[in-house]
Order: C-alpha cells, then structure tokens, then sequence
C-alpha cells in the first residue's frame, strides 16, 4: 500500500504487504559522493512498515551495487538506509 505523497523511483523492488506512508521516498540515488549513475538497486522484502519520511537509496557499485531490506520491519520517521543491508 503506498499511502499520499510516497516517491519510489529508479531500479526498485517492493516485495508483498509492504504498507509506505506519506513523505517516503523509496529507490532515490544514495547519498554518496563516489556514485555516478551507476545501474544499481534497491529490493525491499515484504510486511514491512515504512514510516513517514523515510528514504531508501539504491546501492552503490563499490558495495555490491545492491541495497536490501529485510522482511517484517518497522522503519520509523526520519530512518534512512545507507549502502549497507538493513536488519531482517
């Protein structure tokens, strides 16, 4: 379910029962100064719960090119992912 005002952009996966609220933004380009448009991704597992605001990046080629959500989380406002995995 993607609530009002939710971003999901570039090579991105978005697993089953995922619930994203208002402000998110999901799949944008890592903050990091090495990236340069690389073909990387983002892969999000499923029943997650990704709260107001959150930002998820796609990965970056000097990690693997790939950042991965685990299933069953709660990520709360203002959580942000960087190129390594989240918690499962």
């Amino acid at each position: 379910v993607l609530r009002s005002h939710v971003v999901v952009e570039g090579s991105t996966t978005i697993g089953a029962r995922n619930v994203i609220y208002a402000g998110a933004s999901i799949g944008c380009h890592p903050q990091d100064k090495k990236y340069r448009g690389e073909d990387t991704r983002l892969v999000v597992g499923d029943d997650n719960v990704i709260r107001e605001n959150c930002t998820m990046s796609i990965g970056t080629i000097q990690d693997q090119g790939l950042t991965t959500v685990g299933s069953r989380n709660l990520l709360m406002p203002m959580w942000r992912t960087t190129v390594r995995s989240a918690a499962t």
